[in-house]
């Protein structure tokens, strides 16, 4: 999983790349966590995924939304900033954490995560 992890957010890619695979890593952290993957738009489902963490950081997952979208359908002249965005996969994992009140469903998610062994 951390394999997975350290792929998805690498830095060096193209700025598309990286925000795809951030998307992919949050799509991984709720799938570990046991939560279903908001329906819609990469936009729309941010929005939904927004409400999963800390105020402060829920304008990254936003912001994070829609770089998904500008990669999947902007074209080269629409091309998402470059950005880190480990920060808001962070931040998505705390939020998962925090809104999970079973420690053993915690251990779960970060020892068998179901987005590695299905």
């Amino acid at each position: 999983r951390r394999r997975q992890r350290a792929a998805r957010l690498a830095p060096g890619r193209p700025p598309g790349e990286l925000a795809l695979g951030a998307w992919a890593e949050l799509r991984a952290l709720a799938r570990d966590h046991g939560r279903p993957w908001p329906a819609g738009s990469p936009r729309f489902a941010a929005a939904e995924v927004a409400g999963w963490v800390a105020a402060e950081a829920a304008s990254g997952v936003r912001d994070l939304g829609l770089a998904v979208e500008q990669a999947q359908f902007g074209g080269p002249r629409h091309a998402p900033a470059a950005r880190d965005w480990t920060p808001v996969a962070d931040a998505v994992a705390a939020g998962l954490d925090r809104a999970e009140p079973s420690r053993w469903r915690r251990w779960r998610a970060r020892r068998l995560p179901a987005s590695v062994l299905g």
